[in-house]
């Protein structure tokens, strides 16, 4: 039995206790981005962890929005000017294109696209553009064909990629697109697979990830709850598996960051609740979806968070990654410290 098909048991919705959020002081902050941080998004590199960055974009109308990469001390190491109003970024590393890659997609709001970047980690990190036919939300007027949130994910051979509209329909809310290389114009290229996702009607979605121990997408429904689809070929997405974190939060429903603790499904989903002056960032037990605790940490208005549990310099458990709005930038905290103040397994 697969992971996917398994969760199928957790489809009603858990019981929700009240945690009192602990503090934890973030390690560092980065540079602003220069008019308005949203997103997040951690570059690993397995092969040399130094040279792991953080991406953010700076969600303006162009010529003032961007995508800016910060190194692990918070120092702005490059910056791609003139995008028009980007949301939310997702980094994806595997083969492409007949070679390993790191790669970003984000979403370019006022283009009605995608974007997508090769990474080029090292002393001095660079990027090459590989943006091919990547129109979004086809046929679709207004901000039903707005580009808001992204996340990338590999399943059974394949890159996929699944994106929010600002606005759109009550079900089949969501876009799943597959990712192809061109090896013609040595591009990538999208093609639409499906649609499916329910969506209240109220606000907007943007936040979403995909679980890739689960082969599931997780996205926020901003004022009401957590949605949770299985995604993988065999499965249902006529419904989702499950609608949680539907209570016990004060703010919008935000960002979504996925904190794996080992090979079989275990670990931890962190989940914001956007605040004024202090977010909360509430976790959930990713088998049982039971809260097991929250945390605060300084950041004003939390959009987008990410977080990367691997060992890095200065970080044996890796880092927590989070919009901070009042100073346009992200605070970065230490992993291993949220998982004590939490009493967490590691």
């Amino acid at each position: 039995m697969t992971a996917g098909l398994l969760a199928l048991t957790f489809f009603a919705t858990p019981s929700l206790q009240k945690a009192q959020p602990v503090s934890v002081k973030p390690a560092f902050a980065t540079a602003p981005v220069g008019t308005d941080a949203d997103d997040p998004a951690i570059v690993y590199v397995p092969e040399n962890p130094k040279f792991t960055l953080i991406l953010g974009t700076d969600k303006s109308e162009a010529p003032a929005g961007g995508i800016v990469g910060f190194n692990l001390k918070g120092k702005q190491v490059f910056r791609l000017s003139n995008v028009d109003r980007p949301n939310n970024i997702d980094v994806w590393f595997g083969q492409i294109g007949g070679q390993k890659r790191h790669i970003a997609v984000f979403t370019e709001r006022m283009k009605r696209r995608l974007r997508i970047l090769e990474i080029l980690p090292g002393d001095k990190p660079s990027f090459r553009e590989l943006t091919g036919r990547t129109a979004v939300f086809a046929g679709e007027e207004g901000e039903d064909a707005a580009p808001m949130g992204v996340t990338l994910g590999m399943m059974s051979g394949r890159l996929f990629t699944w994106v929010t509209p600002k606005a759109g329909p009550k079900e089949n809310h969501i876009a799943q697109y597959e990712l192809h290389w061109n090896g013609k114009t040595r591009k990538i290229d999208l093609s639409l697979t499906r649609r499916f996702g329910s969506f209240s009607g109220v606000k907007e979605t943007e936040s979403i990830a995909f679980d890739p121990q689960w082969n599931q997408v997780i996205y926020s429904d901003e004022t009401v709850c957590t949605w949770i689809y299985n995604v993988d070929a065999r499965a249902d997405v006529s419904r989702p598996v499950l609608r949680f974190n539907d209570s016990g939060t004060n703010g919008d429903h935000e960002g979504i960051a996925i904190w794996p603790t080992d090979a079989w499904g275990g670990g931890y989903l962190v989940l914001t609740d956007q605040l004024k002056g202090n977010s909360v960032y509430r976790v959930f037990d990713k088998r049982s979806r039971k809260l097991v605790g929250a945390f605060t940490g300084g950041a004003d208005e939390t959009d987008g968070i990410d977080l990367c549990a691997k060992t890095l310099p200065g970080f044996p458990n890796g880092i927590f990654v989070a919009m901070n709005s009042k100073d346009k930038n992200f605070l970065v905290y230490d992993l291993g410290k949220i998982a004590r103040a939490l009493k967490l397994k590691l």
